[in-house]
């Protein structure tokens, strides 16, 4: 076998082109499937995708027929031929892996990535908390969505109410178990006073399963079905963050009241989590153990802040005193359906409600500056422990209809904010706080937002108003996870410059591969004057190009030759140089095949 591929690489290994000979579909067709694999990769038509997946067959076989007595299969005459084909195969190639180094080592990258996908979903288990005070459809329906998904482990049931002897029916109007979780009912709110907004922190710091290390909580009059898929990617991508889902207008309020103090540590962003929201377990037990010191702080600084505003104003507490900036995703956010017809736009007055806990706030943020004066000076915390990190924020900034993907930018509708001196921000926090309407730019925002991009309307379209490209800005998606069958990407765009931007895919965020292809063009429509064109990518056809580039390239020059990725999860278009105009996108989409199936377990065990 190896002898007859050398024979056809001609010299150095590189595959030569094989003469067309009269009989070759007959030929063809006696031969077995893998040495009609081998045929196609003499040939350059299989891709190193395919090499993986068929090395990753031949080790499903060899587990399931080898000597060590794992498998259960028997050893028939068939098995046995099978198996030698196996054998053929490997050896063919790993002398193509050795004489390719650029597909070996992009090999042993998918490998590393797939690991560590598997090895991050592993590690993060989640408690769904819902706080009520009368049971609905809303609070069954936001159980059962969260049900459905395997990182949540179990759902807590909190009645705010005391029912005192009516507990027990309560209690046996839920489920125990819901798809295969644990649901556990609480008949009274665990802290005294009642409190709805402390009590998902106390919850989670005191009654969630001692296995879970994160915990996750909504109002159970949000709909959260469209986007808790993404919600949970977009945690994974920065675990210690606090991530929430949110309408465009507090999206664009939080983001204006978002400023740093790099010289102390501090970050003033805000959180709001009704809407949805994962965080870290070890955040709420901080959280509610520091609680009497918090109290001292914020109660000593000559306010008017007692414990009921305390517990009321624990979102802003919390969310300031992780002191992280948050990762908010602005989303489309609807209520559960009360009666007949479909859910409409849904988002409750973010300026308003800002304005009405403006003085916990402030008093927040006050007592967080002097907090970490303590620390640079040699005492405890009292109020939060962590510094906050001189990182930027995520470029997630939208979930994409059906909960598909998200989409990610860094093409921000706030310019990110400066550092600056603790007093400073206390005075603009304030000076901000005072509006309680939506600021002309923020319903500019609203008309034109991120999530109009990714919504599958082609009726709206994300526009960055007052915003021209400059150069290396980019648009673009995450798949979620791993994909191996990327077949193509869709723009709908009226921004004359869409092929001019370079496409760019990744395995893993850091490093990118330009793909080089030239999208088909289709007219679509006219909006204020730009025609509008879809633009489709053919992906498949791309990386199957730029792989035999790869396996045409001489040795000498493997070092200098960019390997495209095995699995693509992120794919942006970036560009090059600026333009006076802005991006307006109608749509961004992609066709895909099967995801990587997780069976990483498997072949490790193999």
């Amino acid at each position: 076998m190896m002898a007859e591929m050398q024979q056809r690489g001609g010299a150095g290994g590189a595959p030569a082109a094989r003469p067309r000979v009269s009989g070759a579909q007959q030929e063809r067709k006696g031969k077995g499937v893998f040495m009609q694999f081998i045929d196609d990769l003499i040939n350059l038509r299989a891709t190193a995708i395919l090499i993986v997946g068929v090395l990753a067959f031949g080790a499903m076989v060899w587990f399931h027929t080898g000597s060590s007595g794992r498998g259960q299969q028997p050893k028939g005459p068939s098995v046995g031929r099978l198996k030698s084909e196996v054998d053929e195969m490997e050896k063919a190639m790993g002398a193509i892996l050795e004489s390719h180094t650029g597909v070996s080592q992009a090999a042993e990258e998918a490998k590393q990535a797939v690991a560590a996908q598997h090895e991050l979903q592993e590690k993060y288990k989640v408690s769904a908390i819902f706080v009520f005070s009368a049971p609905n459809q809303g609070l069954r329906s936001a159980m059962r969505n969260m049900a459905l998904h395997s990182w949540v482990k179990e759902v807590i049931l909190i009645h705010e109410i005391d029912v005192g002897d009516g507990g027990g029916k309560a209690d046996a109007a839920f489920p125990k178990h819901l798809n295969g979780k644990k649901v556990r009912y609480f008949p009274s709110n665990p802290i005294e006073p009642p409190s709805h907004e402390f009590a998902k922190f106390k919850a989670c710091a005191e009654l969630a399963a001692p296995e879970n290390n994160v915990c996750y909580y909504q109002s159970t009059h949000r709909d959260a079905s469209g986007y808790t898929r993404s919600l949970w990617a977009n945690f994974l991508r920065a675990p210690k963050q606090i991530h929430s889902s949110v309408g465009a207008n507090t999206y664009f309020n939080d983001l204006e009241l978002t400023y740093r103090d790099d010289s102390f540590g501090l970050d003033s962003g805000f959180a709001f989590l009704a809407g949805g929201a994962y965080f870290l377990k070890e955040h709420a037990v901080n959280f509610v153990a520091r609680k009497r010191d918090q109290l001292q702080v914020v109660m000593g600084g000559g306010t008017h802040i007692n414990q009921e505003a305390f517990d009321q104003g624990s979102d802003v507490l919390f969310s300031l005193w992780v002191n992280r900036p948050p990762a908010e995703l602005s989303n489309n956010m609807v209520p559960f359906a009360t009666g007949i017809g479909e859910a409409k736009l849904y988002e409750r007055g973010a300026y308003e409600r800002r304005a009405r806990q403006k003085e916990i706030h402030v008093v927040a943020l006050k007592a967080l500056l002097t907090d970490r004066l303590r620390v640079m000076n040699g005492g405890d915390a009292k109020v939060s422990r962590t510094t906050a990190p001189i990182t930027p924020r995520l470029d997630t900034v939208s979930s994409c209809a059906k909960d598909r993907c998200l989409l990610t930018t860094n093409i921000q509708v706030v310019p990110r904010a400066r550092s600056m001196k603790g007093e400073r921000i206390g005075k603009m926090l304030r000076d901000k706080l005072e509006t309680r309407q939506a600021t002309p730019e923020c319903e500019v925002f609203k008309a034109h937002q991120y999530y109009y991009a990714v919504d599958g309307n082609m009726q709206t379209q994300w526009v960055t108003t007052n915003k021209n490209v400059t150069r290396n800005d980019y648009f673009g998606l995450d798949l979620l996870k791993l994909h191996k069958d990327l077949q193509t990407i869709s723009v709908a765009a009226a921004h004359p410059f869409q092929k001019d931007l370079v496409l760019e895919v990744s395995m893993d965020n850091k490093r990118w591969f330009p793909i080089s292809v030239k999208p088909t063009k289709e007219f679509v429509d006219v909006w204020r004057g730009f025609e509008v064109h879809r633009y489709t990518y053919d992906m498949s056809e791309s990386l199957a190009g730029a792989w035999q580039l790869i396996l045409e390239t001489p040795k000498a020059k493997h070092s200098s030759t960019p390997t495209p990725p095995l699995y693509i999860q992120y794919v942006r278009f970036r560009a090059q140089v600026s333009y006076k105009l802005p991006v307006i996108l109608f749509d961004l989409d992609y066709k895909v095949g099967d995801p990587y199936d997780g069976t990483h377990s498997t072949a490790k065990k193999a």
